[in-house]
């Protein structure tokens, strides 16, 4: 990740909070604190959930409240591309493969 990704600019608001639970990006990032400072928006790092937690996203999915972060869509054919891209770790989404 280089700078603030959009997430932390600018769709949080005053106060609000961040919740990370995966590196499958990697364990380092870059983070411009002058957003975190200005907005007072808290950084909350989880290593999981409980079966309840589950359920309530799976039911909130259900009714359309959550969308995916999705960095590209790619042909089947262009597989290998989608996995350089995952593999470089220069990606903010989801690659999504299409047959």
């Amino acid at each position: 990740m280089k700078g603030s990704p959009p997430l932390i600019r600018g769709c949080l608001t005053r106060n609000g909070r961040l919740v990370t639970c995966g590196g499958h990006t990697g364990f380092k990032a870059t983070i411009d604190l002058w957003h975190l400072f200005v907005k007072q928006m808290v950084l909350i790092g989880s290593f999981s959930g409980t079966r309840q937690d589950l359920l309530d996203v799976l039911k909130m999915a259900e009714r359309g409240l959550l969308r995916p972060v999705i960095h590209s869509v790619l042909p089947l054919a262009r597989a290998a591309e989608g996995q350089r891209l995952m593999e470089d770790r220069d990606i903010f989404g989801k690659v999504v493969l299409t047959p």
